[in-house]
């Protein structure tokens, strides 16, 4: 997973002062070092259209789960996840990285399941995400 140091350092001002250190540190190429701190926010889930789309389901799970009279720990325990993680998901968090909270489709399927509502009420409108191409 890499270090928090790391994490956290992506996308700051002292980038090159970070990448000489953490090389330094770790015994390793720069190339590594700095092809992992540009690759820690980038993608469709760190955009802020994805944290939105986060946020929005995590709305969407709280207000489904009050509904139906459910603790977070409920939720938890029923979807065979853990309470952190459910926590997350409903926070809609988004990471140090930029990158937003992005549970698996078989999770979002088991929590649609406990809560008895169809996926497209829990879920909010897909937004618009960078497709890469072969051209890319």
């Amino acid at each position: 997973m890499g270090s928090p140091f790391v994490r956290r350092a992506a996308g700051s001002a002292r980038e090159a002062g970070v990448k000489a250190e953490l090389t330094n540190s770790y015994r390793c190429s720069p190339t590594l070092i700095g092809s992992t701190l540009e690759g820690m926010a980038t993608g469709p889930a760190a955009s802020a259209a994805w944290a939105e789309f986060a946020q929005e389901l995590g709305h969407n799970l709280r207000r489904a789960r009050e509904a139906k009279r459910l603790t977070q720990e409920d939720m938890a325990e029923f979807a065979g996840i853990s309470l952190y993680a459910y926590q997350q998901y409903e926070r809609g968090k988004v990471k140090p990285d930029g990158a937003a909270t992005n549970p698996r489709l078989a999770t979002v399927l088991t929590l649609c399941e406990v809560l008895e509502t169809p996926i497209e009420k829990l879920l909010p409108e897909v937004p618009k995400l960078a497709v890469r191409t072969a051209s890319n």
